[in-house]
């Protein structure tokens, strides 16, 4: 495996985020990566990153890809005096002794380094996975990692798709300030759909004239309020008209009662409007959609949306 160096002259990248770009790029498995402090000697003048080599495990020669940093270690935090006994001094021992008593010393550092290596081996582990998932959030296009934050709070947001998802993030925090706003409404709906999309207020529940002469009832055998009403007074009702299109028919399907769209729309809307105003969605179908092709699969004929019975 070859992996070129991830620096250049004037970068100085942390092993945990090329490790994690590794990974994402699914070039190695994110626990075939095993990131080592080597010391920090070298990092003053030196990249954070040592060198990155292949390498096999001692019990299961496994291959991993080893990631060698400048940076201090456990060995390194630690007193001295805990890994290597007082040095003597060098009046009372021979140019012999003190050569071997260095290279003892080396051998100490290495054994220590490598009793350590498990424990660093798995912090720097853990601030990978950190790093990946950072990028998996700020690649908000790609992944859904942002998206599953809001869906533990709003579970009824699951019917819209990932891109939908990402326009209601930067819709939410004004939906308090842009209640009954149909332009502002119809532009967001159109722009999840990406099909126009216009709302507007009509009455409702206008009575008409009526023969109350059969109504009539004499004082004393009603009870005001239950059989006996004073007057016929109905105030009328706003009721919420979207209208949809023009569409295709294959693209007027989606909007139909228990479609995914028609549920994101009823979902929206609870957010915008007052609960007690009805919603009536009106369809509007392209002229090329209007004619009825009868067949199994045929878009055009789903009377009372696509297709209409008439003169």
């Amino acid at each position: 495996m070859k992996i070129k160096n991830p620096n250049l002259i004037d970068t100085d990248f942390k092993a945990t985020v090329i490790a994690a770009e590794i990974v994402e790029n699914e070039l190695v498995a994110a626990d075939d990566i095993v990131i080592l402090p080597v010391g920090p000697q070298q990092r003053a003048f030196a990249k954070e990153i040592a060198g990155i080599a292949e390498s096999q495990t001692d019990i299961t020669n496994k291959k991993i890809l080893q990631v060698q940093v400048n940076r201090d270690g456990l060995y390194d935090m630690l007193p001295e005096g805990l890994f290597h006994k007082p040095p003597a001094s060098s009046l009372m021992i021979t140019e012999e002794e003190m050569i071997k008593d260095i290279v003892d010393r080396r051998d100490e550092e290495k054994q220590t380094r490598r009793f350590f290596a498990p424990f660093e081996a798995e912090v720097n582990h853990l601030k990978m996975i950190l790093e990946l998932y950072e990028n998996r959030l700020d690649k908000k296009n790609e992944y859904d990692d942002l998206i599953n934050i809001f869906l533990k709070e709003w579970k009824e947001f699951s019917c819209f798709t990932n891109k939908q998802m990402l326009i209601l993030i930067h819709v939410l925090p004004v939906i308090h300030e842009q209640r009954n706003n149909l332009a502002f409404i119809g532009k967001i709906l159109t722009m999840l759909f990406k099909t126009p999309m216009s709302l507007s207020y009509k009455l409702t529940g206008r009575p008409g004239k009526k023969d109350l002469a059969g109504m009539q009832t004499s004082l004393g055998a009603a009870a005001l309020g239950i059989d006996f009403i004073a007057g016929q007074l109905i105030e009328p009702e706003e009721e919420l008209h979207v209208a949809i299109g023009p569409l295709n028919a294959s693209k007027m399907i989606d909007f139909l009662p228990g479609e995914r769209s028609a549920i994101c729309i009823d979902v929206l809307l609870s957010y915008f409007i007052p609960m007690q105003t009805g919603v009536k969605i009106n369809l509007l179908a392209a002229p090329a959609s209007k004619k009825i092709i009868i067949g199994i699969q045929q878009d055009n004929a789903r009377l009372g949306y696509t297709t209409y019975l008439g003169n």
